[in-house]
């Protein structure tokens, strides 16, 4: 048999993942974390040149009574498991609320040397959990602002979830399409880098906040699990992604009021459970009594 040149591509990606793979396995745990910091640093290496590119697409859902079309623009995000671009202003965006803030699309991950237009099923999963996640919460948020160990005045309006929230979502021919508002601001993690681990007050205050929440949701939420049939059912206790690339400072006015916000804040990019593992917080100073 005379492999072409795209597998013999996929043929070595496999190779060295089952390579990886069976190191990590055998490893001690500090060996471990190393292979699997270099496992997540190759990934993202790799990434951009591994997934199709959709810029210039025109998406559309697959129900054709949906007038839905989205133009996509520049891609201005890139993770695991799907990719972020900016929405063209000539899009047809029905049911979605007219806003100043500037839309994006979030398109699961089809990879490229597959020879398929369809997406990668985990980050077609990946899409199809947010959206159940979100939802998830929604209806239990009622439940969680009551929990004792909630916030007491938090910079978020009541009934608000401090995450940047999912407008609309669809099936297309690309996957699972969510549509959410452009946030512009600084991570966690580059402001954490920015003052060497020492916030400002009023951030320190607010993580301090969603710490609270955290605790809360997982003290009345149970984390949504997928079987091989697409059921969900409660799994451990909800432990949110506290991923410092995964918390956004939100200062602008349009933007805070777009999310319901009182004050400036910190807000989830996704409001997503850790599947296996739990919660690393970043330390924080004691803060004066006010």
């Amino acid at each position: 048999m005379i492999l072409q040149y795209p597998q013999i591509r996929q043929f070595k990606s496999l190779k060295l993942a089952l390579v990886l793979t069976g190191l990590l396995i055998t490893s001690q745990p500090t060996e471990a974390a190393l292979l699997n910091s270099c496992v997540r640093t190759l990934t993202q290496l790799v990434l951009p040149y591994a997934v199709q590119y959709h810029t210039g697409k025109t998406i559309r859902p697959k129900i054709i009574d949906d007038p839905t079309s989205l133009l996509l623009g520049e891609r201005i995000g890139l993770g695991d498991r799907g990719g972020v671009y900016r929405i063209s202003k000539s899009s047809t965006l029905p049911g979605i609320p007219l806003t100043t803030v500037s839309l994006v699309a979030k398109i699961p991950h089809t990879v490229r040397f597959l020879g398929k237009d369809a997406p990668h099923p985990q980050a077609e999963l990946e899409m199809k959990r947010e959206i159940h996640t979100y939802d998830l919460l929604k209806s239990n948020w009622d439940k969680i602002e009551k929990d004792p160990q909630f916030p007491k005045d938090a910079a978020w309006k009541s009934g608000v979830i401090p995450t940047i929230p999912i407008l609309k979502s669809f099936e297309s021919k690309q996957g699972t399409i969510l549509i959410k508002p452009e946030i512009q601001g600084e991570s966690l993690k580059t402001l954490n880098e920015q003052y060497r681990g020492q916030l400002p007050i009023e951030m320190a205050s607010s993580l301090r906040e969603i710490y609270s929440t955290i605790k809360a949701i997982s003290a009345q939420v149970k984390t949504p699990i997928q079987d091989a049939e697409g059921n969900w059912s409660e799994g451990r206790p909800f432990y949110t992604d506290i991923n410092p690339a995964n918390l956004v400072w939100v200062s602008n006015p349009a933007q805070m009021n777009l999310l319901g916000l009182k004050r400036p804040s910190f807000v989830f990019y996704e409001i997503t459970p850790l599947i296996n593992r739990m919660p690393q917080y970043l330390p924080l100073p004691k803060l004066a009594p006010s």
